[in-house]
Order: structure tokens, then sequence, then C-alpha cells
């Protein structure tokens, strides 16, 4: 979800079915209850409300789910044990690179 937030860029029009199609290829969806809602503000204020609670939301399905790697622009994510952030960078010929 991070990653097809961004792709609203105007730059990124010339890969966006592209990496749409390569994280629909590859990508689980896991749903949130109401439980999993009220966690995320424990673990908001566990971080000191230094991460926002949208990634906080993530980062819970994420170790309820035994997920280790994220692709996101959001750095925040290279500050967390446990959690590898994956990220896209584009070359001069807008071809996609996972890092």
């Amino acid at each position: 979800m991070e990653v097809l937030n961004k792709l609203k860029k105007s730059y990124y029009k010339p890969v966006r079915e592209n990496i749409i199609n390569f994280l629909l290829s590859m990508d689980e969806i896991y749903y949130v209850d109401e439980k999993d809602y009220q966690d995320a503000i424990v673990l908001m204020e566990q971080y000191n409300y230094d991460i926002n609670y949208s990634d906080c939301l993530i980062i819970l399905t994420m170790y309820k789910n035994g997920i280790d790697t994220i692709v996101s622009f959001d750095d925040d994510f290279n500050h967390l044990n446990n959690i590898t952030r994956v990220y896209i960078y584009f070359n001069y010929n807008m071809l996609f690179h996972f890092v």
C-alpha cells in the first residue's frame, strides 16, 4: 500500500503499470480487525509517537503475520529492528530496481 500511494506522482507514469503488476504478483493481502487498530495505538505509544499511526498498523500487521520485509519509500522503516525496507529506484531509462 505504501508504494501504491506514491504512484500518483507523474514521474512514475512510465513504469506505474509494471510496478503494480510486479507487486500484485508477489503480494498477499492481510486484513486488520478492530483489535489491530487498538494495538497500533499502543505500538505508537511504545515508539514515543516517533512513528505515525498508519506505519504502526503496518508494523503490527507485519509482526502478526511473520513478515520481515516491506517495499516502501518511507525511511522510517529503516530504523526498526527485525524489519528490512526494500525500496524502488529508477535508472535513466525508467527501469525499476529493488534494493
